[in-house]
């Protein structure tokens, strides 16, 4: 006889492991009769849901003949998921049993899973997917003592990317010639790096990555260069020029499945890729700062490898000349992936605000992308930071996350100590349109 024990969880990135001491409900038996193969299957399709509106759902357990079917409730996970749990209530005589679930604020569309446990082995299986409509945006709130460590140690600026270490036992921000760890309790240590020359030291790290050695990789924006630090601090410049060119302010960079690692540099209109191997270059798509703007933040679909990069107004971040301060040069652009060529952007979201700045995929394929608004009437006073998510394989954008109390530069998602989901967003600081302690993290909570 077959065993199965079906756990219902919010999927945002794929199944979460469930604690096995969470209450276990009535067991019941199924005819093959009753419902055609294995599995779940959903008794009334879903149409639209609403972000933080439970809905309750029916489902039918399938097995072979005389097969126990066991149904158990959840034990919340940490982050994102915790506000979105179905919670199966008892099996039916005839396998049909209820959930009831919360969809959270993102991703646009969601999935619940469940985890099947067949002669010992887990196999994830879906239950039911529905689209999710919001009324508005999630909220985000404050994470940790970055700024608190930073005024403490007289470090001045600001922070602008974050990094979550192999094994998530601390994420790394980048400070004006300092790397400073974070851990899961938002506590705050110095990461003591040097370099063997004075070409090797930080001096103002922006764009963060890890690659699968361990090494850590960052776009050092005045020091005009790409850098890595190995797992014991050692400091190395890597790239500085293109095309026999200096780089001019390397903003956003990651490190692609096959090792090599992109970057952007808005101030020269670049997007690069570099063989770590070789160090050699190749300008990938160069873009025009007066009409589409200079690339920011830069990311890899997981799946199909298509590049999406985020543009900003390039007039304060490059003194650039002839480009009007006003002008709303924060987009969002996509280029199908070509490995052995240039690419070509095209628009997805076109004048989404006047900066657009970090963008990053979750586990499900999902683009989450931020921009700023600013109000340019009588003079420049930010109007709203916002996270605006892409659904895999869509290119309508929903608004996701907004404050205007901080500048949101980058949007990571937690692992391991983390909690698997948890969205983190690293702040930038630019006085007089944020204060000068809206710096370091914040962190959508339940729900998102």
């Amino acid at each position: 006889m077959q065993r199965r024990e079906w756990i219902a969880v919010l999927g945002l990135l794929g199944c979460v492991a469930c604690d096995s001491t969470a209450d276990t409900n009535a067991k019941a038996t199924v005819s093959a009769a009753d419902c055609p193969g294995q599995g779940v299957v959903l008794v009334k399709p879903l149409g639209t849901v609403e972000a933080g509106v439970a809905v309750t759902v029916s489902l039918r357990a399938c097995q072979a003949k005389g097969a126990a079917v066991t149904a158990r409730k959840p034990v919340p996970t940490p982050g994102p998921l915790s506000g979105s749990v179905a919670k199966a209530t008892d099996v039916a005589a005839d396998g049909t049993f209820s959930l009831d679930w919360t969809p959270g604020f993102a991703p646009i569309r969601q999935t619940v899973l469940a985890t099947g446990l067949i002669d010992g082995v887990a196999k994830p299986t879906e239950l039911f997917g529905a689209m999710v409509t919001r009324k508005g945006p999630a909220s985000p709130a404050w994470f940790g003592k970055v700024d608190a460590y930073m005024t403490a140690h007289n470090l001045a600026g600001s922070t602008e990317d974050v990094a979550i270490a192999p094994g998530g036992k601390f994420a790394v921000m980048g400070v004006a010639g300092h790397l400073l760890k974070v851990d899961p309790a938002g506590d705050v240590t110095e990461w003591a790096v040097q370099g063997k020359t004075a070409a090797d030291e930080l001096v103002l790290p922006l764009g963060l990555w890890y690659d699968a050695a361990g090494t850590l990789w960052t776009a050092d924006s005045k020091g005009k260069d790409i850098k890595k630090i190995s797992p014991d601090g050692q400091v190395e410049s890597v790239l500085a020029e293109v095309d026999g060119k200096p780089l001019q302010q390397p903003n956003d960079l990651l490190v692609a499945a096959d090792g090599a690692v992109w970057f952007t540099d808005p101030c020269r209109g670049l997007v690069v890729r570099l063989d770590p191997a070789t160090k050699q270059a190749k300008i990938m798509a160069s873009f025009d700062a007066k009409t589409q703007g200079g690339p920011n933040g830069i990311a890899i679909h997981p799946s199909d490898g298509s590049v999406w990069v985020t543009t900003e107004n390039t007039a304060l971040t490059c003194a650039a000349g002839g480009i009007p301060i006003t002008a709303k040069l924060g987009s969002l652009w996509r280029a199908p992936a070509n490995p052995s060529g240039t690419l070509t952007f095209s628009a997805v979201m076109e004048g989404q605000g006047h900066f657009g700045d970090g963008c990053t995929f979750d586990g499900a394929g999902n683009l989450y992308a931020t921009f700023d608004v600013f109000n340019t009437a009588g003079g420049i006073k930010l109007e709203a930071s916002q996270v605006w998510v892409v659904p895999n394989g869509e290119t309508k954008a929903g608004l996701a996350v907004q404050t205007n109390e901080a500048l949101f530069a980058n949007v990571v998602f937690g692992k391991d100590g983390f909690g698997d989901g948890q969205m983190l967003l690293a702040l930038l600081t630019v006085p007089p349109f944020t204060k000068a302690e809206a710096r370091g993290l914040m962190i959508v909570k339940d729900g998102m």
